[in-house]
C-alpha cells in the first residue's frame, strides 16, 4: 500500500509539470511554430518599404512594380491594399472588411477557392468571398456565383457592382481573418500596399534583402524582407516564450520531486533487490525492472497530464477577451487544441522527464551488498544526491517565483496607469456612412441626437477618433466630448459651439511647441487657415502603454466625425442593443461597438494572462519544493535516528538537535537560493519586454522570495524536528 500511494504521488506531481507543458505548447505549436497554414509557408516573406530611419512606409505601386522584376531571389510576388466596403442589400448597408490584390496573390499563397475560380490578368469589377462572408450574408447560397452584388467602396464616390467568382476554403488568414471579400487590386485605389514575396529555392532572407536593396527606387529609401511566419508570429512571442520557460522550469521541478520520491522507495527496496539478486536476477534484469515502472510512471503521468491540459486550454481560450477578435489578428488561433502532436508530446516529455529521475535510484542499488542488503533496509549511501536534489529543487523555485512576482508587480503596474480620462462607463462606436450617401452629415446627426436621448445616457459626444486606438495628431470632437470622457482642462478652456476656427491643444503639444511660453490666445496653421489655441487639454494614451502624443482637437463642425463616445448610468453593454436600434430607425448602421475598459483588456491581456499562468506555475513549484524538502527532511532523520538517540543519551540538548536538523536542510537550500538568484537575474534580463516600470532586478520581489524559501524551509523542519525531539535514548541504547 505504501509503494501504492507513493506511486500515486510521482505520477501526480509529474502529471502537473506535463499538463503545464502540454497546454502552452498547445499554444506555442500553432502560434509561433507553425502561424501560417499555407504550403510551404516558411519560403514566405514580408517585404517592407522603410525611410532613412528604419521606419515603415507605405509601399507603393512603384516599388512593387521594381522589386517584382527581382526574378533570382523570388519565385513571385504579390500585393494587396486594406479597404472598407459597404455591402448594400434591400434592408441597410452593412460595412466589411476587405482587401484589395494582385490576381496572382492566391496562388502565390498556394490557396485555391473551394467553389468557382481565381482572378485572372486584367480582370475587374469580380469578387472572391471568404467562406464565412457566403455563409454570414448569402446563407451559403450553392447558386452564388455568377451574382452580381453592390459594393460600396469607402474610397469611391459611387456604389458598384461586382460579380462572384469564387468563394475561399473556412478558417482562410491572411494578415486579418476579418477580410470579407477580396477584389482585383486597380491604380486609382491602390494607397498603403501590403507585399508578399515567396523567396526562390536555396535563397535565404538576407540574400532576398540584398537582392532588393540593389534596386534603385526612391532615393534615401530601403527595404526590409522578414519571415512572414515571424511576423505573423510577434504579438505574442515573448508572452508565449516566457510561458514555455515557466512550465519547463515547473516540469524540472516536477521532475526533481518524482526523483527524490523514487529514491526513498529505491533504498525501502534495497532488501527486495538484494533477494532478487541473490536469487539470481542479473543486473540487466533488475535495470530492466526499474526502466518498465519508470516507463510505466511515465505514461500515466502523461494521460493524467494531457487530460488537465485541455481542460487549462480551454480556460484560457474562455479568457481572451471578445472584443480583442484574437481568432482574427492571430492566426493558428483557431487551431490552438490539445491534438495528436500534444498528445504525442505529453508522452515524450513525460518519458524524458522520468528515466533521468530513475538514474539516481539506479545508482542507489548498483552493486548492492547481499549481507548488508538483508540485513538493513534502510541502509543508503545516497545523502549527498538528496542535499543536491533539494539544491536544484530550491534554485528552479527561486526563477520561477522572481519572474512571477515581477510579472505580478507589473499588472499592478497597469492597472494604476493614468488614462488621462475616465474610462468607466463609456460604450463607443462607430458609424460608417457611405460616402455615396447625399446626406451623411444629417443622418450622422440624427443618430446622435437618438442615441444621446436614450435612458441610461448620461452624455454622448462625436468624435472622428478615441483613445487607446492608436489614432491621435488631430481630433474632431463635439464640444462636449471632454466632460463625457472625462479628460481634465489644464489651462484656458474648452471651445463651445458657438466658436469657430478654435482648438484646444494637449500637454504634449504644448509641451513641444510651447516650452517656455503660454500657448493660450496663440495661433496655428491647419490645412491653411489659422486657429486660435483657447485650451490646453490633459495628455491621454493612443494605446495603454504608449503615451499619446501632440494631439489638435477641433470642433466637429469644421471636420468630419463618425464615432460616438457614450458615458452610461448603468452597465455600458446593457445598452448596446437600445444604441443599435436607435441607428437602425434613422436609417444607419454600426460597425463596431465596445467599452473603454474593453479596450483595456485588449491592450492588457496578455500580460494579465502571462502573470496569472506564471503565478500557477510559481505556487505549484513551491508547494512542490516544500514538499520535496520536507520529504528530505524527513528521510535524514530517520537515517540519523540512533546517532540523534546516542547524542541525546551523552547529554544534547533540544536546541542541540534542533541545530543539528536545521543544519542538515540549509545547507543545499542556502546553495539553491545564491544559485537561483543567478539564474532569476539572468532570465528576467531576458524577460524585461514583459514587465511595466519594474527592474529585473526588484530588491523588494528578490528579497520577498528569499524569504519565502527559509520560511518554507523551516514549516518543512518542523515535524522532523518533532520526531528527532521524540526520539527514547534509553530505546536507542538498548537496541545497540
Amino acid at each position: 500500500m505504501f509503494t501504492i500511494q507513493r506511486n500515486l504521488l510521482a505520477a501526480s506531481t509529474l502529471a502537473l509539470g506535463v499538463a503545464a507543458c502540454t497546454a502552452i505548447f498547445s499554444f506555442v505549436h500553432p502560434l509561433l511554430l507553425n502561424p501560417l497554414s499555407y504550403p510551404k509557408s516558411g519560403e514566405l516573406v514580408t517585404i517592407e518599404a522603410r525611410d532613412p530611419k528604419g521606419n515603415p512606409v507605405p509601399a507603393s505601386l512603384q516599388n512593387f512594380r521594381a522589386w517584382g522584376h527581382e526574378t533570382r531571389a523570388f519565385r513571385s510576388m504579390a500585393a494587396f491594399d486594406i479597404g472598407f466596403f459597404f455591402l448594400t442589400n434591400a434592408t441597410e448597408p452593412e460595412q466589411i472588411a476587405g482587401a484589395l490584390v494582385t490576381p496572382n496573390l492566391f496562388r502565390l499563397l498556394g490557396v485555391a477557392p473551394v467553389l468557382g475560380r481565381d482572378f485572372g490578368p486584367q480582370e475587374d469589377r469580380v469578387v472572391i468571398l471568404t467562406d464565412a462572408a457566403w455563409k454570414r450574408h448569402f446563407a451559403a447560397d450553392p447558386n452564388i456565383l455568377g451574382r452580381s452584388i453592390a459594393l460600396d467602396f469607402a474610397r469611391t464616390p459611387e456604389v458598384e457592382r461586382y460579380t462572384v467568382i469564387g468563394v475561399l476554403p473556412p478558417n482562410f488568414w491572411m494578415y486579418y481573418a476579418g477580410f470579407e471579400v477580396f477584389v482585383p487590386l486597380n491604380e486609382k485605389a491602390a494607397r498603403n500596399l501590403y507585399v508578399i514575396g515567396r523567396r526562390a529555392d536555396g535563397v535565404n532572407i538576407a540574400q532576398a534583402q540584398s537582392a532588393l536593396r540593389a534596386i534603385p527606387i526612391q532615393k534615401d529609401s530601403s527595404v526590409l524582407v522578414r519571415s512572414w511566419q515571424d511576423t505573423a508570429a510577434q504579438p505574442v512571442r515573448s508572452a508565449l516564450l516566457a510561458l514555455a520557460a515557466a512550465s519547463i522550469l515547473l516540469l524540472l521541478i516536477a521532475s526533481v520531486n518524482v526523483a527524490s520520491l523514487l529514491l526513498s522507495r529505491a533504498t525501502a527496496r534495497r532488501r527486495e533487490i538484494a533477494i532478487r539478486t541473490a536469487l539470481g536476477a542479473t543486473p540487466l534484469r533488475i535495470l530492466r525492472l526499474l526502466l518498465g515502472e519508470a516507463l510505466q510512471l511515465a505514461l500515466i503521468a502523461a494521460a493524467a497530464g494531457a487530460f488537465l491540459a485541455k481542460a487549462l486550454v480551454t480556460i484560457l481560450i474562455k479568457t481572451i477577451p471578445p472584443d480583442l477578435n484574437s481568432a482574427r489578428l492571430l492566426p493558428g488561433l483557431n487551431r490552438v487544441t490539445v491534438d495528436l502532436p500534444a498528445l504525442a508530446f505529453a508522452a515524450l516529455i513525460a518519458i524524458a522527464a522520468c528515466i533521468p529521475a530513475q538514474i539516481l535510484p539506479l545508482i542507489e542499488l548498483r552493486n548492492i551488498d547481499l549481507v548488508t542488503g538483508l540485513k538493513d533496509a534502510t541502509a543508503s549511501r545516497s545523502p549527498l544526491a538528496r542535499k543536491i536534489l533539494v539544491t536544484a529543487e530550491v534554485a528552479l523555485s527561486v526563477v520561477l517565483l522572481s519572474s512571477a512576482g515581477l510579472l505580478l508587480k507589473t499588472m499592478r503596474h497597469i492597472q494604476e496607469i493614468d488614462l488621462g480620462f475616465q474610462p468607466k462607463n463609456i460604450l463607443v462606436l462607430r458609424l460608417p456612412i457611405p460616402r455615396s450617401d447625399p446626406n451623411a452629415a444629417a443622418r450622422l446627426q440624427a443618430c446622435y441626437d437618438a442615441i444621446a436621448t436614450l435612458p441610461g445616457v448620461q452624455s454622448a459626444a462625436l468624435t472622428s477618433s478615441q483613445p487607446l486606438t492608436g489614432q491621435a495628431g488631430s481630433r474632431a470632437v463635439s464640444p462636449n466630448y471632454f466632460a463625457t470622457l472625462g479628460i481634465a482642462l489644464k489651462r484656458g478652456r474648452f471651445f463651445t459651439a458657438a466658436d469657430r476656427r478654435r482648438i484646444v491643444i494637449n500637454e504634449a503639444l504644448a509641451r513641444r511647441d510651447y516650452p517656455t511660453e503660454d500657448p493660450i490666445g496663440r495661433t496655428m496653421t491647419l490645412d491653411g487657415q489659422q486657429w486660435e489655441i483657447v485650451g490646453i487639454a490633459a495628455d491621454t494614451r493612443s494605446r495603454l502603454f504608449e503615451k499619446e502624443g501632440p494631439t489638435v482637437y477641433r470642433s466637429n463642425r469644421d471636420a468630419p466625425a463618425s464615432q460616438i463616445a457614450i458615458r452610461t448610468a448603468v452597465d455600458p453593454l446593457s445598452l448596446a442593443r437600445a444604441v443599435r436600434n436607435a441607428v437602425a430607425q434613422q436609417g444607419g448602421a454600426v460597425a463596431e461597438i465596445g467599452t473603454m475598459e474593453n479596450f483595456i483588456k485588449n491592450d492588457s491581456w496578455q500580460h494579465e494572462q502571462t502573470a496569472t499562468l506564471t503565478a500557477l506555475f510559481a505556487a505549484l513549484a513551491f508547494l512542490l519544493a516544500t514538499v520535496g524538502l520536507y520529504g528530505v527532511l524527513s528521510f535524514a532523520v530517520a537515517r540519523r535516528r540512533k546517532e540523534i538517540g546516542i547524542r541525546m543519551a551523552l547529554g544534547a540538548r533540544p536546541a542541540d538537535v534542533i541545530g543539528l536538523v536545521l543544519k542538515e536542510s540549509m545547507m543545499p537550500v542556502g546553495i539553491g537560493l545564491a544559485a537561483g538568484l543567478v539564474l532569476a537575474l539572468a532570465l528576467n534580463q531576458s524577460l524585461k519586454n514583459l514587465f511595466y516600470e519594474v527592474a529585473p532586478a526588484d530588491p523588494v520581489i528578490l528579497t520577498t522570495v528569499t524569504l519565502s524559501i527559509l520560511i518554507a524551509t523551516v514549516a518543512a523542519s518542523y515535524i522532523p524536528t518533532r520526531r528527532a525531539l521524540a526520539v527514547d535514548p534509553t530505546t536507542t541504547l538498548r537496541t545497540e
